[in-house]
């Protein structure tokens, strides 16, 4: 009785269990990968444009001063993003920030 008890309740919930956490593994990955190729995505629109330094002609000095200067891997605007992580009005109306390519959805 127990045996049979085992087989049409335990049995099921393992097999359940067992899927739930395969998957949540599974999910994990996925997100971890998601994270690394929106990085990746940031890092060739970077690469592929020209910096806005060179765009706005900045000076020396202030170049030296400024963030987007010193970490050119990041998008200027990234950097610029307010307390709420929103873009700022000046980034939207910034001429570097409108000519830059939308990256293709994979």
């Amino acid at each position: 009785m127990l045996a049979g008890l085992f087989l049409r309740i335990g049995l099921p919930i393992l097999v359940t269990a067992l899927l739930a956490w395969i998957l949540h593994i599974l999910d994990e990955r996925w997100q971890q990968e998601i994270k690394q190729e929106q990085q990746m995505g940031l890092r060739e629109v970077a690469i592929q444009r020209e910096r806005c330094w060179q765009i706005k002609r900045c000076s020396p000095e202030r170049r030296n001063e400024c963030i987007a200067f010193l970490e050119p891997d990041i998008p200027c605007w990234e950097h610029f993003r307010d307390g709420r992580k929103e873009l700022r009005e000046t980034c939207l109306e910034c001429e570097v920030f409108r000519n830059v390519p939308v990256p293709l959805a994979a």
